[in-house]
């Protein structure tokens, strides 16, 4: 089947467009594997109303601690946040 140049469908190529700035205030780092972590994630969920916490499970399988550039020892000998502009907070 033939199809001609009007009837085919347009792209639209977007140029490349810097970064959004994240919607979060703070993100939180916990262990999913720890059931008085979960249930105090979970509180603290229902008391984000507005959604600036950004909650992120360290004991997830694809999680990597490198990534942020910390291990995983360090991420579990306390609690750490990590501020918008990069800020990590303990």
């Amino acid at each position: 089947m033939f199809v001609s140049e009007s009837h085919r469908p347009q792209v639209t190529v977007r140029p490349n467009l810097p970064p959004t700035e994240p919607t979060w205030q703070v993100q939180v780092f916990y262990d999913g594997d720890c059931p008085l972590c979960v249930r105090e994630i979970k509180m603290l969920r229902k008391m984000d109303r507005r959604q600036r916490i950004e909650f992120t499970d360290i004991a997830a399988a694809d999680f990597d601690p490198a990534s942020f550039g910390k291990t995983m020892e360090n991420l579990m000998a306390e609690i750490h946040g990590r501020l918008p502009d990069g800020t990590w907070i303990q």
